[in-house]
C-alpha cells in the first residue's frame, strides 16, 4: 500500500512539474510575440494575468518537486519491519560459514562484526569468538 502512495506522489509531481513548466515557457512565448508585446504596453490587465500564469506555473513547478521528493521517499525508505525482517534472514551461523580470507583488512572485519553485534545478529560470545579468528 505504501509503494501505491509512493508511486501515485512521483506521478503527480512529474504531471505538476510538466503542467508548470509548460505555463511558464506558454507565457514566456507569448512575450515574444507581436501581439503580447502590443498588449503588454497598452494593458495593466494583460500584465497583471500575465503575473498570475507565472506565478501559477511557479507554484506548481514548486508542488510538484514536492510531490516528487516525497513520492521518491516513500518509495525507498524502508520500515521497521522491513528492516527486522532483513536482520532476521542473517543469522549468526551465516557469519560462522562466511569466509574472512575474501576480506584482508582487519579493521573493516572488525567494523563489521561489531556492527552485526550491535544488530543483535550476533551474541557477546559469538562476538568474542570471531573477533579471535580475525585477530588470530
Amino acid at each position: 500500500m505504501r509503494k501505491i502512495f509512493g508511486i501515485l506522489f512521483l506521478i503527480l509531481g512529474i504531471v505538476m512539474l510538466v503542467v508548470g513548466g509548460a505555463i511558464i515557457v506558454t507565457n514566456e512565448a507569448k512575450d515574444d510575440t507581436v501581439s503580447g508585446q502590443i498588449k503588454e504596453e497598452f494593458s495593466k490587465q494583460y500584465q497583471t494575468e500575465r503575473e498570475r500564469e507565472l506565478n501559477n506555473g511557479r507554484i506548481l513547478l514548486v508542488a510538484g518537486l514536492i510531490f516528487f521528493v516525497s513520492g521518491t521517499t516513500i518509495i525507498s525508505v524502508k520500515t521497521k519491519g522491513q528492516k527486522k525482517k532483513e536482520n532476521d534472514s542473517y543469522t549468526s551461523e551465516d557469519w560462522n560459514t562466511a569466509p574472512l580470507a575474501q576480506n584482508n583488512d582487519i579493521l573493516t572485519q572488525l567494523e563489521r562484526l561489531g556492527e552485526l553485534k550491535a544488530k543483535g545478529i550476533l551474541s557477546e560470545e559469538e562476538f568474542q569468538q570471531q573477533k579471535k579468528k580475525i585477530l588470530g
